[in-house]
């Protein structure tokens, strides 16, 4: 494998359809190091996209990998692996 990517991803429940909506805000190629800090900014570039803050965000799902957990652990409520 020679490209890398990370995902954004929003679930949540919709108010005025009255269900559980899934959707993708964006992938992004990763260019350089995949270090928490790197991770961290391209998720927040895309957050900002669509005016997301953290305080928008009640968890993040990452897989267990130390770069992502190390990336969201100062701002998380609860951290999902």
């Amino acid at each position: 494998m020679v490209d890398a990517y990370i995902a954004v991803t929003a679930h949540f429940f919709s108010f005025t359809r009255q269900k559980y909506l899934h959707i993708c805000l964006g992938v992004r190629k990763i260019y350089g190091s995949h270090d928490h800090s790197t991770i961290k900014t391209y998720v927040y570039e895309i957050m900002k996209q669509y005016g997301i803050i953290d305080d928008d965000v009640s968890r993040y799902c990452t897989d267990n990998a130390s770069n992502m957990l190390k990336a969201f652990r100062d701002s998380m409520i609860e951290l999902h692996g």
